[in-house]
C-alpha cells in the first residue's frame, strides 16, 4: 500500500462491504461527492471527500477485513493478530476504538489488554501534528481517487474533469501550504514522531505540488531525512524524478509514467539511464521496472525502449512544451 499511495493511478476499486457495518462503499461515496460538486454544494462536497481514502483503505486492507471476517468466526486469537498489524502500521488508531464492527470484543479482557497498547502507541506521538497529516492525506488521496473514477466512468464530461482538477489543485496548495509549516517549524518528522501514515504524508504534499521551486527546496531535506532515517528512500526517488519530469527532463529512477496520452497511450517518462535504472530502482528499495509499469498496463522492453527512445523523447518534449504554454 505504501508505495501505491503515490502512483495515484494504481489504485483498484472493489465493491466491498465492510464487515457486519453496510455503510457506503468507496465507489458511493464517490458518487454523491460528485453530485455535490456539480451543484456546487462546497461544504457537502468537502465532508463526504474526508470519507473516501478510509473508507477505500478498509476495503483493501486485508488486515481489517480479515479481522472482521475472522472476528465473525470467533477466532479472536487471530483477530488480535490482524487488529496488531494495523496498529502497528498505524492505521485507524483511534477509529478501531470507535469502529462497530470491534464492538463485540470491548467486554473482553483480551480487548483490554490490546486498548492499552494502542492507547501506549498513541502516546508516542505528536498527536496534533499527526492528526492534521492524517486529514490532509484524506483529502490528497480521496481527490485522486474521485478524479480516477471519472476518468474511468465518464470521460466525455470534460467541464467536469476541469473542475475536478480545479479542486485536485487547490487541495495540493493548501495541502503543501500546511506540509511546508511542519517542516519548516519541526524538520522532516520520522515514524517514531508521528507514525507512519503521517510520515509518509510530508512526502506526498511536497510530491503533488505543481511546484517545483517548492519541491526543488524540499528534495535536500528530503535527503538528509533518508540518512536519518526518517524518510524512506523510495521516497527520494519519487520526487527526484517528479522535479526532473516538472522540469522537461528525462527522468533517474522511472517512477513517472504518462498514462493518458490519447494519441499514444501509456509510456514511461524519459530515461536518463535506461541499462542502469532497475540498479538505481533496487537501491532506492524499489521493485523492478517492468514490475511497476505492470501495475500501469504499460509492457516495459529495455530494448523495444531503446529502438523506440527518439519518438518518446518527442512525445514528452511535445507535452511539456504544450503544459507549459496552458499555464
Amino acid at each position: 500500500m505504501t508505495k501505491l499511495i503515490c502512483a495515484v493511478f494504481t489504485y483498484f476499486f472493489l465493491v466491498i462491504c465492510c464487515g457486519t457495518v453496510c455503510a457506503q462503499n468507496s465507489n458511493e461515496l464517490i458518487t454523491e461527492t460528485l453530485s455535490h460538486l456539480k451543484q456546487q454544494e462546497r461544504d457537502k462536497f468537502e465532508n463526504v471527500l474526508m470519507n473516501i481514502f478510509p473508507t477505500y483503505l478498509k476495503e483493501n486492507l486485508a488486515n481489517y477485513q480479515n479481522s472482521i471476517k475472522l472476528l465473525g468466526e470467533k477466532k479472536y486469537n487471530e483477530v488480535y493478530q490482524n487488529l496488531d498489524s494495523l496498529m502497528h502500521d498505524d492505521y485507524f488508531l483511534e477509529e478501531i476504538l470507535t469502529d462497530e464492527n470491534f464492538k463485540t470484543l470491548h467486554n473482553r479482557n483480551d480487548w483490554k489488554t490490546f486498548k492499552t497498547g494502542l492507547e501506549n502507541r498513541l502516546n508516542q506521538y505528536d498527536n496534533t501534528i499527526r492528526m492534521l497529516l492524517k486529514k490532509i492525506q484524506y483529502s490528497d488521496q480521496g481527490i485522486r481517487l474521485i478524479l480516477l473514477y471519472h476518468q474511468k466512468n465518464q470521460p466525455q464530461d470534460t467541464a467536469l474533469t476541469v473542475l475536478l482538477n480545479r479542486q485536485m489543485k487547490k487541495i495540493d496548495l493548501e495541502s503543501a501550504e500546511s506540509v511546508k509549516k511542519i517542516i519548516d517549524d519541526h524538520g522532516w518528522l520520522g515514524k517514531h514522531q508521528i507514525g507512519k501514515e503521517a510520515n509518509e504524508t510530508l512526502f506526498l504534499a511536497i510530491q503533488h505540488i505543481d511546484d517545483s521551486v517548492v519541491q526543488t527546496k524540499y528534495l535536500p531535506i528530503l535527503s538528509e531525512a533518508v540518512k536519518n532515517k526518517a524518510a524512506e528512500p523510495w521516497q527520494y526517488a519519487f520526487l527526484t524524478d517528479r522535479i526532473l519530469m516538472n522540469q522537461g527532463k528525462k527522468q533517474r529512477y522511472g517512477t513517472q509514467t504518462i498514462i493518458s496520452d490519447k494519441e499514444y497511450g501509456g509510456y514511461v517518462v524519459p530515461l536518463e539511464n535506461p541499462d542502469q535504472v532497475d540498479k538505481l530502482r533496487q537501491e532506492m528499495g524499489l521493485e523492478s521496472l517492468k514490475e511497476y509499469l505492470n501495475e500501469f498496463d504499460i509492457e516495459w522492453d529495455l530494448e523495444k525502449y531503446k529502438r523506440d527512445a527518439v519518438i518518446i523523447e518527442k512525445r514528452f518534449k511535445d507535452r511539456f512544451e504544450s503544459l507549459r504554454k496552458n499555464k
